[in-house]
């Protein structure tokens, strides 16, 4: 790493004594150093800006390698640092005790190995402050002082601006270019050279979220091509061939407003490019944009975003990525960054918030409750509210007037969960009916959230399900149909990736008692019952958890935990079935839950050590 020294001025002779004062307009001066130990004063009270003006300076007058701290006199309103020759054109700087604060001992030097990140793409990269979540998170596992972290993003480009090569589909013409082909990639690595300086990263991991533009303008068939180019004019200028990459998928924003088949297909890409290339993951990005499902997303998605980039990033490294040099030996690291240390969510059901004030307290108690013991994030299981069970009814004067009220006074009460808090939210059947509606999800959709989806946090993978669908889908099969689908790749594509744990939500529970017991109002049909609990035990499904039965019970199958939550708010608190929720705890070799009445709840989860 240089450190510059510019508008030095000699104090004695042929600067025995090196004093150094920040201004501007300073001109730059060599001094021809003698072999007898140097000295540089400083005034106190300078430190901080001296500190930041050595690290920022570009232009050297000569270089300086930082090395061991070493003990010196100083003199009341003076601070020492003592220079000594350690070969030509380099001298090795020991820093007094007394400057610890200005340049820390952990400075890289030129043979530190150290993990570069570079962030770039479109809009929902600019949205990403890596500062929130993503640096913090490599940081953790790597250690700050072998992290660099490079953004550089511009919002609604198209991926020539970062690929020189680029070219059109046949038959396909675009708008001239304003500027050459690249010209973002030249910036972006306009920041990426000065970052790393004379270093060579141990391992470089490329984090791109890009795309959007490419399919409004219907150019997704070179798109694969272009990212594999881009990728190899990066591996060029950085001379290797071992940078790994981790690709944002495009959210379903136009999917679920209106096809776009060009989106689509973007979105099928970038996860081929991440399937076919063992130096490539993707993260889903689809329970990111809030309610409104809109193109950019949430400030908790934004945030949630840097965690998904950063653990895939930590899993590339930690599954093999190694140094160029061909005696290189393999990164150690935490991987996935995440599950080495306890964390915790909370788990609620049935707040079924009906009208009542007595209701709207109950869950106001809970959510205070929640923000004092600050979850990772919280999973309500279904009925939300408590709104009718036949679907037809629901889109109609006057339930329809009445479930408004009630969806915007549960969103008004969760709202004040605190904001580092992630809320999911699964629809029961009084969400949306017993047999829902393709219009029932909608209004769901529109209130509450995503009916399914899946997300990852600190390398485990969850799961929510819209369980009325899977008991019940004659009102909408097409809708049944792709639910069922949908959970049926998600679970494949879960099967050969390093996840911790993985769990699942739902509102019904497959079963009360018996894997063979009839159907019932309480459970899931038996047909639909078998091919659930086949695929979650092919799946690797840990645990699953349910509300609707308004009782805390417990049922296993197999090696498969089945938890079922009460009621979080309806009504008065029963005594011996009292409100309350469910604290799950998540190790890196098991999970722990435990039920608690509001009363009950510790000051503090008290998560173990090992």
């Amino acid at each position: 790493m240089r450190i510059p020294i510019i508008g030095a001025r000699g104090t004695q002779g042929k600067a025995h004594v090196i004093e150094i004062r920040p201004a501007k307009n300073l001109r730059l001066r060599r001094f021809s150093l003698p072999k007898t130990p140097l000295e540089m004063s400083i005034y106190k009270g300078r430190e901080s800006a001296i500190r930041h003006w050595l690290l920022n300076i570009v232009h050297s007058a000569f270089i300086i390698w930082p090395s061991a701290l070493t003990t010196g006199k100083t003199h009341p309103m003076e601070t020492t640092m003592t220079w000594r020759h350690s070969r030509p054109a380099a001298i090795t700087l020991l820093v007094a005790v007394a400057l610890a604060c200005l340049i820390p001992a952990t400075a890289a030097t030129a043979e530190q190995k150290v993990h570069l990140f570079i962030l770039s793409g479109q809009s929902n990269m600019v949205g990403l402050n890596p500062d929130l979540s993503f640096t913090p998170t490599v940081t953790k596992a790597l250690s700050p002082d072998k992290v660099i972290v490079v953004k550089d993003a511009v919002g609604g480009q198209p991926i020539r601006r970062w690929y020189k090569k680029w070219q059109p589909p046949k038959g396909v013409q675009v708008a001239a270019a304003t500027k050459p082909y690249g010209d973002l990639y030249d910036r972006l690595m306009g920041k990426v050279k000065p970052a790393i300086a004379e270093r060579r990263p141990d391992t470089v991991t490329f984090v791109w979220m890009q795309g959007e533009r490419d399919a409004k303008e219907s150019l997704s068939e070179v798109y694969a091509e272009s990212f594999k180019g881009m990728i190899a004019q990066l591996q060029a200028d950085l001379g290797r061939t071992d940078v790994n990459a981790v690709i944002g998928r495009l959210s379903d924003n136009y999917n679920a407003k209106k096809p776009l088949p060009h989106w689509t297909r973007v979105r099928e890409i970038q996860v081929k490019l991440a399937e076919d290339d063992p130096r490539t993951e993707w993260v889903d990005t689809d329970d990111l944009n809030g309610p409104g499902n809109g193109l950019h997303y949430t400030r908790e998605g934004y945030v949630e975003l840097g965690k998904r980039f950063a653990d895939k990033a930590m899993a590339l490294i930690a599954n093999g990525a190694k140094s160029p040099a061909a005696d290189a030996a393999p990164v150690t690291t935490q991987a996935p960054a995440g599950t080495s240390k306890p964390w915790f969510f909370i788990v609620a059901a049935d707040p079924q918030l009906s009208g009542k004030e007595i209701d709207e307290q109950n869950w106001t108690n809970g959510i205070k409750h929640i923000n004092r013991l600050r979850p990772d994030f919280v999973v309500v299981c279904g009925d939300l509210t408590f709104g009718g069970n036949k679907s037809e009814d629901r889109v109609k004067s006057p339930m329809l007037e009445r479930d408004t009220k009630l969806a915007e006074a549960y969103n008004k009460i969760t709202a004040i969960l605190d904001k580092g808090i992630t809320l999911y939210n699964v629809a029961g059947n009084h969400d949306v009916g017993q047999n829902p509606s393709a219009a029932t999800v909608e209004l769901f959709t529109k209130n509450f959230g995503k009916p399914w989806q899946s997300f990852e946090h600190k390398g485990s993978l969850f799961i929510t399900l819209e369980s009325n669908l899977l008991r019940d889908g004659s009102a909408s099969p097409d809708l049944a149909a792709q639910e069922f689908a949908w959970l049926k790749a998600t679970l494949a594509d879960a099967k050969g990736k390093p996840y911790a744990h993985k769990m699942l939500f739902m509102h019904h529970p497959l079963y009360v008692k018996s894997p063979d017991e009839k159907d019932a109002y309480e459970n899931i049909p038996t047909t639909r019952r078998k091919e659930l609990l086949a695929l979650f035990h092919d799946g690797g499904i840990e645990a699953v958890f349910f509300g609707h039965r308004h009782k805390n019970e417990y049922v296993k199958d197999g090696n498969m935990e089945m938890i079922t939550t009460t009621v979080a708010a309806l009504g008065a608190s029963p005594k011996n079935n009292p409100h309350g929720v469910r604290i799950v705890e998540v190790y890196g070799d098991r999970i722990e839950q435990k039920f608690y009445a509001y009363e009950t709840l510790p000051e503090k989860v008290m998560l173990k050590d090992k």
